[in-house]
């Protein structure tokens, strides 16, 4: 018998470094908390029946996450979101998953886009009725789920249509200062009412126009839609496809009238 590895350590040196820690980290978890705003949640005690514990506690009384649930609450809107997480969380800048859904928010607060990492965003089942309201997430250039089902939005004309423009329209056009470069787009998951978009596997020309062709008719109309996208900007786009009934949602497919 061989007895040459009998003393061999396999431990390893490797220790985690703090980003790390904090995205594997269990999620803090202020749901069902009753809370009509953020503010009432500074002094509360994390729930745990879901995540089985709370994320560590430093040294300055804050935790160690990238993650915040504050789903099922009463919370009306978001404002002092971001003083909120500068007192709960010991780097805010790491954020990366924050679910509001089932509140009763219905406007989307500047403060969430002060977190650039974000990458998961519920928000669905809320009060939210105006799309326009919403493209401000367009600063969020690294988010991959984001839900909206469940808000009054969904029954706006052409809801369905201009949301997938409008998601195309954040991550491949330079529409803000944030975004100069085209980046590539890292959205995965866009939960429209009963319709599940998954963007993957798209190729990505550099141009809006060919993930527009490819998601909503093919390639059969692509010169008419480079022509289009070429002639206006960005959101001139969006308006101009929503106002003159240009995109319908037809049934669970929205589709472009020629």
């Amino acid at each position: 018998m061989n007895t040459n590895n009998a003393n061999v350590n396999f431990t390893s040196d490797y220790k985690r470094n703090e980003q790390e820690e904090m995205l594997i980290a269990p999620p803090l978890d202020f749901s069902f908390k009753k809370a009509t705003n953020v503010n009432e949640l500074v002094n509360q005690q994390p729930q745990t029946i879901r995540t089985v514990k709370a994320p560590i506690r430093t040294s300055k009384d804050r935790f160690a996450t990238s993650t915040i649930w504050l789903s099922n609450n009463l919370l009306t809107s978001m404002e002092g979101f971001e003083n909120f997480c500068k007192t709960v969380l010991e780097d805010p800048t790491f954020l990366s998953w924050l679910d509001l859904s089932f509140n009763e928010i219905n406007e989307i607060g500047d403060d969430i886009t002060k977190f650039p990492n974000l990458k998961i965003l519920y928000l669905h089942g809320n009060n939210i009725s105006n799309i326009n309201n919403v493209l401000k997430l367009r600063k969020l250039c690294n988010m991959r789920v984001l839900t909206l089902h469940g808000n009054p939005i969904e029954t706006l004309p052409y809801y369905r249509g201009s949301a997938l423009l409008w998601i195309i329209i954040i991550y491949l056009y330079k529409m803000s200062a944030e975004c100069k470069q085209l980046p590539k787009p890292k959205l995965r998951n866009l939960l429209l009412g009963k319709m599940k978009i998954a963007f993957v596997g798209m190729a990505i020309s550099g141009t809006l126009t060919t993930l527009c062709y490819k998601i909503f008719v093919g390639d059969a109309r692509k010169k008419r839609y480079e022509e289009f996208y070429k002639k206006y900007d960005a959101e001139a786009k969006l308006k101009i496809m929503c106002d003159s009934g240009y995109m319908h949602s037809c049934g669970n497919n929205p589709i472009i009238y020629e």
